[in-house]
């Protein structure tokens, strides 16, 4: 009787080879099947995180939510527009009430500029630390601040200059929250409107001090302040408890606050659906997001031809 030897190959489970014997089944047949099975099983309970742009469409499929966040940031930025305009009336009535030298004129009329400047530098990165939201806030309660505290202390330039950089120093940290706040509360499809806008609404802020100069008399330049504080006070007030609730999800996921952003974004989704009576419409929120980039890459010879 002659014997043949039959050519064994193995099967690979889990970067491991089990060698096949002479009847074709692989050694240990049932621990391999079993141990398939079971990695199978752990593959499939591990949910796939979802795309941030697609979470935030499943969450607010009717655009409510999106035009709430736009109405906010386009009211701060509208008390930031409103509240970096004051300058040009301060200039004449205090350089004849307090008999400004031409350098303290210099001074009062440059000390918002220089808030500018300084939160230019750093507007940026407390927003990256703190949250664009949380930062538009505060950048409109220093605006406030800024922009009252002169019309309530006394008349000396000193104050009046530092509360001028603080003034400015909020405009610009303000509309750079708020900036990034709706960029990246926003879908692409409707981003570049309400980024348009927000442009737009801080010229309507200066048009609105424009507006209180020239019915308040010049010598009243207090109740011009007084009056010009009125928009960022009204936005801290109704305003703040819905920002601090209702950060950036871009921002959350950045610092490690995954699960309080699918939980925020659940709630802005039952929140419509209540209100909407379109309990039907739920769309499932995954459990796990995701931030997606768009990398070019250059074309394959092969798809080029």
């Amino acid at each position: 009787m002659k014997f043949e030897r039959v050519p064994t190959t193995d099967v690979e489970i889990n970067g491991s080879a089990l060698p096949r014997n002479h009847s074709g089944s692989s050694v240990g047949g049932a621990r391999a099947s079993g141990e398939v099975h079971r990695y199978s099983h752990t593959a499939r309970s591990k949910p796939a995180p979802m795309p941030l742009e697609e979470a935030l469409k499943r969450a607010d499929p009717t655009g409510r939510h999106h035009r709430k966040i736009a109405f906010v940031v386009l009211f701060a930025a509208l008390a930031g527009g409103a509240a970096g305009a004051t300058s040009p009336f301060l200039l004449a009535p205090l350089e004849t009430q307090l008999s400004l030298s031409p350098a303290l004129s210099g001074a009062l009329a440059s000390a918002v500029f220089i808030g500018m400047w300084i939160g230019s530098f750093v507007g940026g990165v407390l927003c990256d630390w703190l949250g664009p939201g949380f930062i538009m806030m505060w950048g409109v309660v220093l605006q406030v601040i800024g922009g009252s505290m002169p019309a309530m202390l006394g008349t000396a330039i000193g104050t009046i200059v530092g509360f001028r950089i603080v003034l400015g120093f909020g405009v610009v940290i303000c509309y750079q929250g708020g900036n990034t706040y709706l960029a990246e509360w926003l879908p692409t499809e409707v981003r570049a409107k309400y980024m348009s806008l927000l442009h737009f609404t801080i010229s309507v802020g200066a048009l609105l001090t424009t507006f209180i100069a020239a019915v308040v008399p010049e010598e009243e330049w207090r109740w011009l302040l007084a009056l010009n504080a009125i928009p960022g006070f009204v936005c801290t007030a109704a305003m703040s408890c819905f920002v601090t609730t209702h950060e950036s999800p871009r921002w959350q996921l950045l610092n490690g606050r995954e699960h309080e952003c699918v939980d925020m974004l659940h709630r802005v989704q039952s929140g419509i659906c209540s209100s909407t009576g379109r309990v039907e419409a739920i769309l499932q929120l995954p459990e796990r997001l995701c931030l997606t980039c768009l990398l070019y890459t250059s074309p394959s010879p092969r798809d080029r031809g």
